[in-house]
């Protein structure tokens, strides 16, 4: 059986365990202790952006409500280290193990136009290096049965259908662990996605190949609200959904990557983006920007910019907005120097990031 451990932290949380059969490969997997280093909302830490998919009731969001992100490592039965969730894991002369593949997926009933990826990177390990020592981030529809949701029974649900509609790449030696700073993989052709549901695949194949190691960071669990749109693969083409309960305990989670939206879920189009829409008028910018925004559901609206290197610029409260009308905030960038910049709405615990230039 495969184990996984938590490294770095700053907070102890009693040791829980979980198991999952996969009827593909037959591998277990167990929570063997848990550490997190804790996040204080309104402490300055930049960019914290939300995961996508929601119930009736509530969005999961990325560190919240649980103000909590652990780096899990993943060991094999003799204890040694063959990892890292969320980043370059498995076991190089094993097959049946290569658990280098993420998704993190999401609820969409837009038309959007997706940029690229952002991410933020836990850590990296540079031991060789080189050209091709790379990781792949993209988007890919969702088919409805292409993860595995428990077995046995074996029970199919969502996952990435292992097309890309768009996807890019980045090296190993540009990438940057500071702490919650953007890493942003543009892709050369955005991708459209038609009011469906959609995911950002990341594959560190080929990374931990060329020997080197890097890995993302998860929220705490019980954050992705057991809709289970976190999901491994343990073999390419075969997802499972991480959120699966073993008495009592499960690693429901939501991962540190997430989509750029360039266009789609304006004001005047139909469908929302994690419950909302927004419109960025006078963009290109060259003193006043206005953003028109609506909203599914009646929430506090907070506002962002920031920079392109994942720096919190300029903050807005509007405080309580209800849902059903169209609300303007004026924004003055004066003060803002000539380049790329994210504005970000939070709402309803979710988040829609946009672009903004600033001329």
């Amino acid at each position: 059986m495969k184990k996984v451990y938590l490294f770095i932290a700053m907070l102890f949380i009693a040791s829980v365990t979980m198991a999952q059969l996969m009827p593909k490969d037959n591998v277990g997997f167990s929570l063997k202790s848990t550490k997190s280093m804790k996040i204080t909302p309104g402490s300055g830490i930049k960019a914290i952006i939300d995961t996508i998919g929601w119930t009736a009731a509530s969005m999961p969001c990325f560190g919240s409500p649980t103000a909590e992100v652990s780096i899990y490592g993943m060991v094999d039965d003799a204890d040694v280290h063959i990892g890292y969730w969320f980043g370059t894991s498995g076991d190089v002369n094993a097959d049946s193990l290569e658990a280098d593949y993420w998704a993190q997926c999401w609820v969409n009933t837009a038309n959007v136009k997706v940029a690229g990826i952002l991410f933020f990177a836990a850590g990296k390990a540079v031991m060789v290096g080189g050209a091709s020592s790379n990781v792949t981030m993209g988007v890919q529809k969702m088919d409805p049965t292409a993860a595995v949701v428990s077995y046995p029974p074996l029970v199919e649900g969502p996952g990435p259908d292992n097309t890309y509609l768009a996807s890019g790449t980045m090296n190993i030696a540009d990438v940057d662990t500071a702490w919650m700073t953007f890493n942003y993989i543009p892709f050369s052709t955005m991708a459209t996605i038609n009011a469906v549901d959609f995911c950002a695949v990341s594959d560190f194949k080929a990374m931990r190949t060329n020997g080197d190691t890097c890995y993302m960071m998860c929220d705490a669990a019980g954050n992705g609200l057991g809709l289970n749109y976190s999901q491994m693969c343990i073999s390419p083409g075969a997802y499972y959904w991480i959120a699966m309960p073993v008495n009592g305990a499960a690693l429901d989670v939501n991962i540190s990557v997430f989509a750029l939206i360039d266009d789609g879920a304006g004001i005047e189009d139909e469908g929302f983006f994690q419950g909302m829409k927004m419109t960025i008028r006078n963009n290109p910018a060259k003193e006043n920007i206005f953003v028109d925004y609506a909203l599914q559901y009646t929430s506090p609206v907070k506002i962002s910019i920031y920079d392109i290197t994942g720096k919190e610029v300029m903050v807005i409260n509007q405080g309580n907005q209800a849902a059903g009308t169209v609300h303007t905030a004026a924004i003055n960038t004066c003060d803002l120097r000539s380049g790329n910049y994210l504005v970000s709405i939070e709402a309803n615990g979710g988040r829609f990031t946009k672009k903004l230039i600033v001329e």
